[in-house]
């Protein structure tokens, strides 16, 4: 017997913690018994007083046979959700048209809205699909998609009725400004399936409002924030803030002011990391000269805000779970189709006619770009293939790999993280005090804004 190459160990006091990465799973065990199962994968007789320990460990994946090919495993994973999947995923761009001009956007963007002959290719191809799928999802997104909201509904009701009256499950989410999220909207979305809606706001007002401004320079985050605490009590929120080391240093600020605005506890936090790896030179981020944080940066940055967010009433984030396949691109099953009927693998090709994979109107025929994307394959990769990361990424960002030198622009922050995550888990699980709330960590900008600098909790409201 051996471990798998994919534990993550963390020991605090009389406490041991064991995460497996293939299954996703956590243990907690005292040294004792940590020494008689490091004695039972050594091949001493010593599991005898360990033996439900063991049998759960093998059951886990954190121990498996000599002769287990674990990478064999993650390739039928990874093949299984590439290939074999049940499920319709659209990811449809109703307004490929946006009224912010925020200067990172992979987009190149125009005003172009959803075309009725687009939407009928795109209930055809749900209409074709339906003998081999049990449900569909769709992720609604732009440019800016709100700014085809009629069109989103419309599309939405006809998806429902299909699937409804085909015993087929119907989800959907939406990534979203939030200028027009208000509280009828998030309503009218809840009746149609949208389960959640992803909003981006950068920092507090001076740094959000040149990160993210109107396409005429005007403010956005007052009428951001106001929609959010509105819709929020309607629908599913998760705040996004994009990073760099412009504003990571601003980021507990806005952490203060959401829960002065009484969404801790209603909304969640992530943060993206602005990269530089460009696929489409016609987009604003291909003349984005910000300076980007490193993926080690981002991945102690993380952490640490983890805690800071917390401490404001904020969720803390457990253990990642394992993955089969990382996003859309990389499964059969999905498409993007924008608002003219072009369809792409990544979301970070919308709007670049070069890396089109075909038309909603000819969605079965096949080309070199479609290919590259099928062909792809992490356990492939030497870096990937020897990562510790690698059941719970599959391979991270391909895009970042397709169009960047910098391999580190496609990884998650659980490569450079893993052990400080597992730390805190165990930590938390055994009931252990988190400690002091750390600062976040500065980059080339100025100090960061201590944890009891007064911080405005009234949100500017900005007029429609």
């Amino acid at each position: 017997m051996k471990y798998s190459r994919f534990n993550v160990w963390a020991e605090l006091g009389d406490h041991v913690g064991l995460f497996g990465g293939v299954s996703g799973a956590f243990v907690v065990m005292d040294p004792e018994q940590r020494r008689q199962v490091d004695g039972f994968v050594a091949g001493a007789d010593t599991g005898t007083a360990v033996a439900d320990l063991l049998h759960q460990l093998v059951e886990m994946g954190i121990i498996v046979n000599d002769d287990h090919d674990e990478l064999a495993v993650l390739r039928s994973r990874y093949d299984a959700g590439r290939w074999h999947s049940d499920s319709l995923g659209y990811t449809v761009v109703t307004s490929l048209g946006c009224n912010f001009d925020c200067p990172y956007c992979f987009e190149a963007k125009h005003p172009s809205l959803l075309k009725p002959a687009v939407a009928d290719a795109l209930v055809e191809v749900l209409q074709d699909s339906l003998p081999s799928i049990n449900r569909m999802h769709v992720t609604w997104m732009g440019g800016e998609p709100l700014l085809g909201k009629k069109q989103l509904l419309d599309l939405s009701d006809r998806f429902i009725e299909i699937c409804d009256a085909n015993d087929k499950t119907y989800a959907a989410n939406i990534i979203t400004n939030g200028w027009h999220l208000d509280r009828a909207t998030a309503r009218a979305l809840v009746e149609r399936r949208v389960e959640g809606a992803q909003v981006t706001i950068d920092g507090p007002p001076d740094v959000h409002d040149v990160k993210r401004p109107l396409v005429n320079g005007g403010s956005t985050f007052g009428r951001i924030v106001d929609n959010v605490v509105e819709a929020s009590e309607e629908i599913s929120i998760g705040i996004r803030i994009n990073l760099d080391t412009t504003n990571a240093h601003r980021a507990e600020e806005l952490v203060a002011i959401l829960a002065g605005a009484g969404l801790a506890g209603r909304v969640t936090l992530a943060l993206g990391k602005i990269s530089n790896a460009v696929g489409n030179e016609a987009s604003p981020l291909a003349t984005y000269t910000k300076s980007c944080m490193t993926a080690p940066e981002f991945g102690a940055f993380e952490m640490a805000f983890n805690r800071v967010a917390e401490s404001y009433g904020f969720g803390y984030p457990g253990t990642p779970g394992p993955v089969g396949t990382p996003c859309t691109a990389v499964r059969a099953g999905e498409i993007v189709a924008g608002s003219d009927g072009e369809m792409w693998k990544c979301w970070d090709d919308i709007g670049d006619a070069d890396r089109s994979i075909g038309t909603v109107f000819d969605y079965r025929t096949s080309n070199e770009e479609l290919q590259r994307w099928l062909a792809y394959h992490p356990v492939d990769d030497a870096q990937c293939s020897t990562c510790i990361a690698l059941p719970v990424c599959m391979g991270g960002c391909v895009h970042h790999d397709f169009n960047s030198d910098d391999r580190e622009a496609r990884c998650g922050t659980f490569r450079h993280n893993h052990a400080e995550r597992i730390e805190e888990h165990l930590r938390r699980t055994v009931g252990m005090e988190p400690g002091p709330v750390p600062a976040l960590p500065r980059y080339d900008a100025p100090a960061a804004v201590s944890h009891s600098t007064p911080v405005s909790l009234s949100p500017r409201r900005v007029p429609t």
